[in-house]
């Protein structure tokens, strides 16, 4: 599934999807007839003879679109004129932080059970990919850490004003090691790390971090895997690619960073899943990100049964008992170099001579 992210609104949406129809709420004018002839922007879709038909030459250029005749054939990042219409919360509110990269989600519950979740763009979504925030993050550590903390501190405000929020009375973190020291401002290669500044952060009476692998994989990856059975692979497939499997007794994760999805960065991808997993067994993969749909073919090349899937935003926001889970999932968690070991070396090689 693809990714359209709609005024921090994120939705998910099979390829060849009507765009009109999957954010129509957004559209609908008094004259529902016109609803095809509504505007949006989004610079990344191309424009088409019904754009250059109604709109101006300027228009086209500030990245102006009519909606008509528009699918979802990727991801896309639009702003519409009219707003969604949100109802107030009541009481005291959960709200959830999950923090990766280049996005963010936010999700705030009330005490009746009503929730809300919203998605933008990073404060430091220029960072896209770890290799280059971990590069630059030590030699422009103050800055890069202030631009973080005060613009997700900025974002929440917004959001508790729309939503009518007063109390808060838990936030919960779910990130990686080295996103939860940026937005501290803490060195990368820390011990002790002060907290406090969270609870002004999000304005909250307490704050929960909830466990995560290591400095580069995120927390959401334990979400996930809590709620899948054995011998399953997950394969999340962003800029970076993280990969999890999931046996009876232990789960062995790795990543990949700065992949562009080229026919090299498919076959480290191949010969990756490879040795993952073991000789004997056939996992069902779940396919997450913005590129699940570049790494079918090899779930097929593979005879690997899969699925897409979208992280679980809410999921930060379970009780304790869940949390209690994701510790166990961490302690049974071990990460695999995969550059240094021999058996992947061997597949890189002989993907390759096929490949010729």
């Amino acid at each position: 599934m693809y990714s359209v992210l709609v005024n921090d609104k994120r939705y998910f949406a099979e390829d060849r999807t009507p765009l009109k129809e999957l954010i129509s709420e957004y559209l609908s004018p008094d004259n529902n007839d016109k609803i095809g002839q509504m505007k949006i922007v989004c610079p990344s879709l191309v424009p088409t003879k019904a754009d250059h038909a109604m709109l101006s030459y300027e228009e086209i250029e500030k990245g102006i679109r009519i909606i008509e005749d528009k699918v979802v054939d990727k991801s896309l990042t639009i702003t519409t004129e009219k707003t969604k219409q949100y109802k107030k919360m009541s009481g005291g509110c959960k709200v959830s932080a999950t923090l990766s990269l280049p996005y963010v989600d936010i999700c705030i519950m009330d005490e009746n059970g009503a929730k809300e979740d919203f998605t933008f763009l990073s404060p430091i979504a220029e960072y896209k990919e770890y290799f280059l925030l971990m590069h630059s993050y030590p030699m422009d550590r103050q800055k890069i850490a202030e631009k973080f903390f005060c613009g997700m501190q900025k974002k929440c405000a917004e959001y508790y004003r729309t939503l009518g929020v007063d109390e808060v009375v838990s936030a919960t973190i779910c990130t990686n090691g080295l996103l939860l020291k940026v937005l501290l401002g803490e060195k990368e290669d820390a011990e002790e790390i002060d907290y406090s500044p969270l609870q002004k952060l999000f304005n909250a009476q307490r704050v929960r971090i909830l466990p995560y692998p290591d400095d580069f994989v995120e927390g959401v990856v334990l979400c996930e895997s809590v709620r899948k059975k054995e011998n399953t692979l997950l394969v999340f497939c962003d800029d970076n690619i993280t990969l999890f499997f999931i046996d009876a007794d232990t789960n062995t994760y790795s990543y990949m960073w700065c992949v562009d999805y080229s026919a090299v960065s498919k076959l480290a991808l191949r010969a990756a899943i490879r040795v993952l997993r073991p000789e004997n067994l056939t996992p069902f993969v779940y396919l997450y990100g913005e590129h699940a749909y570049d790494v079918e073919e090899i779930m097929t090349e593979e005879g690997l049964p899969f699925a897409h899937a979208e992280k679980d935003v809410y999921a930060p926001l379970s009780d304790a008992a869940f949390c209690s889970k994701l510790e166990k999932e961490k302690r049974r968690s071990s990460y695999h170099e995969l550059l240094k070991d021999e058996d992947f070396q061997k597949e890189m090689v002989d993907l390759s001579l096929i490949m010729r």
